[in-house]
């Protein structure tokens, strides 16, 4: 019976956890017995809940039956319901399991749902958001420049250099965690000195083809800003950050 326990447990965590979308980054991330903690934890709430159900539900029970048995008296039915009840409910076992732990078990199941909904309507798509920025630097980073549509550069350790907007990300495996930017410049570090060049300029690309809003005549154009989009792996990436051409420049040293 321990055994099912756990496994109730378990899947009751898990049941939550990629139901959650911050809780599944978290859980995706997570390794050895980090996941087995957040899966208890969360759990271990839904068996909880399961339980409270039970407890309440018990009396209101008890008062049918006691109302049940003063009704048969009336007609001389002699039976004992609320005897039935207690013997069935308390030290009847199926599969050596209790039949008490079963129906706790049972609400619990049943009450994970509820409890799922009332978690996403607590907390809006900011609130979790917010809570996926809170695990690590460039997370923060990343979603708020997302979320306000603001350019980065990034800077990957192989020196390559670029700045552009985020179109998506992905943060849910550490070993496949990527970052899809829209490219605005590409460009390396110099070996020595570590000062970006940048040698391609794709807005100039962007105007000339007419490529969305970059198209200032108006003139129909068949090419997409995400057919130029590119795929950053989170491991390569070495450094990240906000980007403004005007305060870059202000950066630079006058030539």
């Amino acid at each position: 019976m321990a055994l099912l326990l756990v496994l109730l447990i378990l899947v009751l965590g898990y049941r939550h956890c990629t139901a959650i979308p911050a809780q599944k980054s978290i859980l995706k991330r997570s390794s050895g017995w980090e996941s087995y903690v957040l899966l208890g934890n969360h759990g271990l709430g839904g068996l909880w809940l399961g339980f409270v159900t039970f407890i309440v539900l018990v009396p209101a029970i008890y008062g049918a039956m006691i109302i049940f048995s003063l009704v048969i008296a009336i007609f001389g039915i002699e039976a004992r319901p609320v005897t039935a009840l207690t013997q069935f409910l308390w030290y009847k076992q199926i599969a050596g399991i209790d039949v008490w732990v079963i129906a706790v078990g049972i609400f619990s199941i049943l009450m994970g749902p509820q409890k799922i909904k009332q978690d996403l309507s607590k907390d809006s798509n900011k609130n979790w958001t917010d809570e996926l920025r809170k695990q690590d630097a460039i997370s923060d980073i990343v979603i708020y420049a997302s979320s306000e549509v603001k350019p980065v550069k990034i800077s990957l350790k192989s020196r390559k250099v670029y700045v552009g907007l985020i179109d998506r990300e992905q943060f849910e495996r550490i070993d496949s965690d990527n970052i899809v930017i829209i490219p605005y410049l590409s460009g390396h570090r110099e070996k020595d000195s570590l000062k970006v060049e940048f040698d391609s300029n794709y807005i100039d690309v962007y105007q000339k083809n007419k490529i969305e809003h970059f198209n200032t005549s108006g003139e129909p154009s068949n090419a997409k800003l995400a057919d130029f989009r590119c795929v950053i792996r989170l491991n390569e990436v070495e450094s990240i950050s906000l980007f403004d051409l005007q305060y870059y420049q202000d950066f630079r040293p006058d030539e």
